[in-house]
């Protein structure tokens, strides 16, 4: 495994793999997309705050989707 980023043990670790979607800033490094992608996942990009830089609450929630049962 490469390890492009900090990010790439802890995806490993909560079992991130191939039919995953995982939220992420729209502004962020092209590492965490990058990992997301070598493990099969899709990245769901969401925009951030212009004021804070931040990913709301609101924004994430409104990203979720119901994943169906395996």
């Amino acid at each position: 495994m490469f390890c492009y980023s900090g990010n790439a043990f802890g995806f490993v670790g909560i079992s991130i793999g191939p039919g995953d979607e995982v939220i992420t800033p729209s502004q962020t490094w092209v590492s965490t997309i990058n990992m997301i992608c070598l493990l099969g996942a899709e990245p769901i990009m969401v925009d951030v705050d212009r004021d804070t830089l931040m990913v709301s609450a609101e924004t994430i929630k409104k990203s979720i989707t119901p994943k169906p049962e395996q």
